[in-house]
């Protein structure tokens, strides 16, 4: 049978969620379908429950352990190189899908003759649906296209992908990483040649705090999200597609380096070890990728970050002037710029009381 579909995944300590996940994906309508679950050394029951999958649909799924665990990541790249289907979809262990997602959306890549296709899902902690690629996305792509897409990729789990397009660009997911799904998708956004959506909510994104790729602690976020600026300046700086992509790529490094400053901001640099140190470090990763900003003539930059983010941008090239302006917000001397911040920010990554 040749396989239309594989669908990889990651597993680890998914026991609360595993059995219903499996239940809506080896119901699915399209039968020319492989479920590929890499289990990331789990050390609850989800051993058993796939043991129990694979026993009951051997010719659907197969379950592959990892020794140790390796994260997300990790696991998908195996998936990848097991994979025997045409196009490829991701699905997290704790999450849900509808019964008809994959055949859905793979008569529309075939429809459309798509390297991608995209749908919408339900976010379960915002309670509203949401759609990452609008219908003037799709299609062929141009440079400014191209650009929008691969800055703001969205979600790993919303789409299918072409095989051939990721093996083929060695496009692969950075391991034992948060985020790691975003520099992925700004490689496929580069080599892929067109996108199409399907405007039906097809996936239920669940907010379990126990995931490993929603348990956050600062020192890892800024860890990673450095990782995630080298990885798309090396990746998209050294390819013949850069001319195209240099909006993207100034983008992106310009938004997580702010992320990762705001992260700093919204605790204290009083209360974070070695602080000169990692600030240090971002400035000769920023050095080394020479990203020096027109902000006037990055359209996606002078619309999607405020002029107060890029404010903090360009004091914090001064290591100094940033610790300088903390300093003086913790001391009652300076309120409103850093109160904004830290208010607005803290309204978008803490829970809600």
């Amino acid at each position: 049978m040749n396989i239309k579909v594989s669908v990889i995944v990651p597993v680890y300590n998914s026991e609360k969620y595993l059995q219903e996940c499996l239940k809506y994906l080896l119901n699915q309508t399209l039968e020319e379908i492989e479920i590929i679950c890499i289990n990331d050394a789990s050390t609850d029951n989800s051993v058993e429950i796939l043991g129990s999958a694979v026993a009951q649909y051997p010719n659907k799924i197969k379950a592959v352990t990892l020794k140790e665990n390796s994260g997300p990541g990790t696991a998908r790249n195996l998936g990848i190189s097991i994979a025997k289907g045409e196009y490829i979809g991701f699905v997290d262990s704790d999450d849900l899908v509808k019964p008809n997602m994959f055949e859905i959306m793979y008569k529309k890549a075939i429809e459309d003759k798509a390297d991608v296709v995209d749908c919408g899902y339900y976010n379960e902690q915002m309670r509203r649906n949401a759609f990452t690629v609008s219908d003037d996305e799709t299609g062929l792509f141009e440079s400014e296209k191209r650009c929008r897409l691969a800055a703001k990729s969205g979600y790993i789990f919303s789409k299918i992908i072409k095989r051939t397009l990721i093996v083929k660009n060695e496009i692969y997911f950075r391991g034992k990483v948060i985020y790691e799904d975003i520099d992925f998708l700004f490689l496929v956004y580069m080599y892929a040649k067109n996108i199409s959506n399907v405007k039906a909510i097809l996936y239920f994104y669940r907010h379990n705090i126990a995931s490993s790729s929603k348990k956050l602690n600062l020192n890892k976020v800024y860890k990673d999200l450095l990782g995630l600026i080298t990885a798309v300046n090396e990746r998209g700086k050294t390819s013949k597609r850069y001319k195209d992509m240099r909006i993207a790529v100034e983008y992106i490094t310009v938004y997580y380096y702010i992320l990762i400053i705001e992260n700093f901001m919204l605790i204290g640099f009083r209360e974070i070890k070695n602080v000169r140190k990692y600030l240090e470090e971002i400035a000769s990763v920023i050095d080394k990728y020479k990203v020096s900003i027109n902000y006037e003539k990055n359209e996606l930059i002078k619309k999607e970050i405020s002029e107060e983010q890029m404010k903090l941008y360009f004091i914090s090239m001064s290591i100094e002037e940033l610790i300088k302006l903390n300093r003086k917000f913790f001391d009652g001397e300076e309120e409103n710029f850093v109160q904004k911040y830290r208010d607005e920010y803290a309204k978008k990554v803490l829970p809600n009381n």
